[in-house]
């Protein structure tokens, strides 16, 4: 009688613990497959990767050889790699609230989620650029022709790299990569118009860069390199006779000019 009632008491501590080992299982098979629809551990979710915004307050612009630019079969053309800058303390915009608006004056995307896993977002783009011209001045006399028409520029599209390298559906998730060199990501899309042909929309999002912290501490933007590029023929004018110069139009006025050097 001991031995059978021994037995039952056996079975059923057997059953048990089968019956919570298939719980447990099933359990952990469940949480796997919540692990594979969440985001990375450590990663930072924005509705709002563009997550401030920089005004043209400089800019530099580089002679480059136009086989190491997109365009390299353009063996009749100068190019210029061209990078604004700004100033961290009065030209950078990055409160929250001014972001959100410029979101919606432009019609930005708030639908989709993007995951980081580098950090928060920093990117900024443009802002307040209302036209770019090309003008060459001839020392002889002073006269000026404007080139605007005759100069490409050759940009990193911003908004269509974020939101246009993939199909987003409303309330899509996707994860984000810093797109530098030694970084894996998506690629890029790339634009190319005539100067003349940009419209303030189109300049917003022509150039793009990142607001870091250095180690010691400060913080600086740091333009995106061989992110835009200008193109003129090399028989558009006499170089020899007089100048290059590249012009920043902006909204409040005083305009940003660069010089492009010739050699």
């Amino acid at each position: 009688m001991k031995k059978t009632i021994l037995r039952v008491a056996m079975s059923s501590l057997f059953l048990g613990f089968v019956t919570l080992s298939a719980a447990f299982l099933s359990s952990c098979d469940k949480d796997k497959d919540k692990e594979r629809s969440e985001p990375i551990s450590g990663s930072f979710p924005s509705k709002h990767p563009i997550s401030g915004f920089f005004r043209v307050i400089k800019a530099e612009a580089t002679l480059t050889p136009v086989e190491k630019t997109p365009q390299k079969d353009r063996s009749d053309y100068l190019c210029w790699e061209i990078v604004p800058g700004s100033e961290i303390h009065y030209s950078l915009i990055r409160d929250e609230e001014k972001v959100l608006q410029i979101y919606k004056e432009r019609k930005m995307r708030e639908d989709v989620t993007f995951y980081s896993v580098i950090g928060p977002f920093d990117t900024f783009g443009v802002y307040g650029l209302q036209a770019m011209t090309l003008s060459f001045t001839r020392d002889a006399d002073h006269m000026v022709t404007d080139l605007s028409s005759q100069a490409l520029l050759s940009y990193e599209h911003l908004y269509k790299t974020y939101y246009e390298r993939e199909p987003l559906a409303p309330g899509a998730e996707t994860m984000y990569y810093r797109f530098l060199a030694n970084e894996v990501g998506p690629k890029t899309i790339r634009e190319e118009a005539s100067l003349a042909s940009l419209t303030p929309k189109d300049l917003w999002w022509t150039f793009w860069g990142y607001y870091r912290r250095l180690p010691m501490g400060e913080f600086v933007l740091t333009p995106r390199d061989a992110s835009a590029y200008l193109y003129l023929k090399k028989d558009a004018v006499d170089l020899t006779a007089g100048k290059l110069v590249l012009t920043f139009v902006r909204d409040e006025g005083n305009p940003v000019k660069v010089e492009l050097p010739t050699k």
